[in-house]
């Protein structure tokens, strides 16, 4: 099992950041405009700043940022027997605990206590335990879903434009309530066979697309305001056109490489 997880979250874990790396120092050197400045030079990196890259870069964040989740579910995954055993003996009081423990402890500077990732994880393995499919519950309660992320979304935005800062736990509870919503109604339409047809290449290319992204979109960016008027409907236009290109680019990306190198499409994907 150790050596799967190794595979499928190891392997692709070091590799993107190993590359975002390469990338990084591409644009330090060669792009320096297009550098944000805020990161220290990965030509003066010493070895404790190479192992941070890894770990946490910045933001709370290893150097392929995307790839947060993946080291906090490496951690978790370690105290995996400890959670079931939690959640075996005190059931739903666990979630309970981590709930709180994730809505009000600075997990964002302190990678090392991944709160936000041991909820999700319990909370997937609480109906596990149970025998319940959870897709079908929330499918069951979708609508009733929809209005309480209404609800949350109107509160947040009404403390947001009254300069209330300590909104973190409401949006944090939208978050969580938006995922139950969306598996529901994804759930609904599959049960009714209204789904949308998705090839391998594109279900395979999602992880590919969801690390490779983060880079390519801020260097685009970067270019959409250099080489076009700056105004209120070119920033709108480039909100939707600039994540829909680099979309594209990275799915023509892992076809090129899932076609003619497979074995470093499976390296970079972790057999997705």
């Amino acid at each position: 099992k150790l050596k799967r997880r190794a595979n499928t979250l190891l392997l692709p874990y070091m590799v993107w950041n190993m590359l975002y790396m390469l990338l990084y120092f591409a644009t330090q050197k060669f792009l320096p405009s297009y550098a944000s400045g805020r990161n220290m030079m990965l030509l003066n990196y010493g070895f404790a700043d190479w192992i941070r890259a890894f770990w946490v870069y910045s933001d709370g964040m290893p150097i392929c940022g995307p790839l947060w989740f993946l080291r906090d579910l490496m951690l978790v995954m370690l105290f995996a027997p400890l959670l079931y055993f939690m959640l075996k003996k005190l059931k739903a009081f666990t979630l309970v605990v981590l709930a709180v423990l994730y809505l009000y402890c600075p997990i964002e500077t302190d990678p090392s206590i991944p709160f936000l990732a041991a909820f999700y994880f319990s909370f997937g393995a609480w109906f596990s335990l149970r025998g319940s499919d959870f897709a079908a519950t929330f499918s069951r309660y979708r609508w009733s879903l929809a209005a309480v992320c209404f609800i949350l979304a109107v509160v947040d935005i009404d403390r947001w434009l009254n300069g209330v800062d300590a909104y973190y736990e409401i949006r944090e509870l939208l978050v969580f309530v938006e995922m139950m919503m969306v598996i529901g109604f994804v759930a609904h339409n599959i049960s009714k066979k209204r789904s949308i047809p998705v090839t391998a290449t594109m279900a395979g290319a999602a992880f590919f697309v969801f690390a490779f992204h983060s880079m390519p979109i801020a260097l685009a960016r970067k270019l959409w305001v250099t080489l076009l008027p700056i105004n209120e409907l070119s920033l709108i236009v480039g909100l939707f056109v600039l994540p829909l290109l680099v979309s594209a680019i990275g799915v023509g990306m892992y076809w090129l490489v899932r076609r003619y190198c497979p074995k470093i499409a499976v390296l970079l994907t972790g057999g997705r």
